[in-house]
C-alpha cells in the first residue's frame, strides 16, 4: 500500500485481504488473557497510588552510543495491553515518540 499506517477496521480489512490471521482470536491465548488480568489489577493499584499527582505518560525512549560511535535509538509506549482498540501510539509516528 502507498499508505504509511492503517488502523481500525480499514487495517483489519487490508490484513484479511492479504491473508493475515484475525488477531482478535489468534492472539488471545490463555497466557495473554492472564497478562491482561494482571495488567488490569496493576493499573488500578498504580492509579490509586498516583491519584491527585501529576504523572507523565508511559512512553519511554533510549539512546545508545557504541564504541565505534554508532548511535541507536528506540521508543516504546508500554505495549498494547489495556490500550483502546484502534489506537495508534506515538512511537510509529515520526517526531512524536
Amino acid at each position: 500500500t502507498d499508505h504509511v499506517m492503517l488502523a481500525g477496521e480499514g487495517a483489519m480489512a487490508f490484513a484479511r485481504a492479504h491473508g493475515a490471521v484475525d488477531a482478535k482470536t489468534a492472539l488471545v491465548t490463555p497466557e495473554a488473557l492472564e497478562e491482561w488480568k494482571c495488567w488490569r489489577e496493576y493499573r488500578e493499584n498504580v492509579a490509586s497510588f498516583f491519584a491527585g499527582r501529576s504523572v507523565p505518560g508511559d512512553t519511554v525512549g533510549a539512546v545508545a552510543l557504541d564504541a565505534a560511535g554508532d548511535v541507536a535509538c528506540g521508543t516504546s509506549t508500554g505495549g498494547i495491553v489495556g490500550k483502546r482498540p484502534g489506537r495508534v501510539g506515538d512511537s510509529p509516528l515520526v517526531g512524536c515518540g
